[in-house]
């Protein structure tokens, strides 16, 4: 479990674990604050990985992505090493029903290059909000 109470993600296939963080942070623009959203990720296989490409959809209650916002991409992952980003949306104006789904968009090993389908990622995520609903 993170600090804020979430489970982390990872794939079983390219064995990469993101763990979401909630960070105290936030930087006034104006009249409005917009909080840091923080991600962990760490390459728990014995290899390499070459490239990672990591993105945050903006969703809203109703399980409807209203924004995708793409991070930077992190370069050579080597084993059992861990990066965390840190980033403000800028992409959208959040209110307070919507969520910050964090995912791995691309990857790249010594296996191959995958990436990940937008209408797949959507509907994974419509899905889950289904299951998830906001408290």
């Amino acid at each position: 479990m993170t600090p804020s109470g979430q489970a982390g993600a990872y794939s079983r296939s390219t064995a990469i674990e993101a763990v979401p963080w909630r960070s105290q942070k936030s930087r006034s623009y104006g009249s409005k604050t917009r909080p840091v959203r923080a991600i962990s990720i760490r390459n728990r296989a014995t290899e390499p990985v070459g490239f990672v490409g990591l993105a945050a959809a903006i969703v809203s209650g109703d399980g409807s992505v209203k924004a995708v916002q793409h991070l930077p991409a992190i370069r050579n992952l080597k084993p059992n090493q861990t990066n965390r980003l840190e980033m403000r949306v800028t992409v959208t104006v959040l209110t307070p029903t919507d969520r910050v789904v964090f995912y791995v968009s691309e990857l790249s090993d010594r296996g191959g290059v995958w990436k990940a389908a937008d209408a797949d990622v959507a509907a994974l995520i419509k899905s889950a909000a289904k299951r998830l609903p906001i408290p």
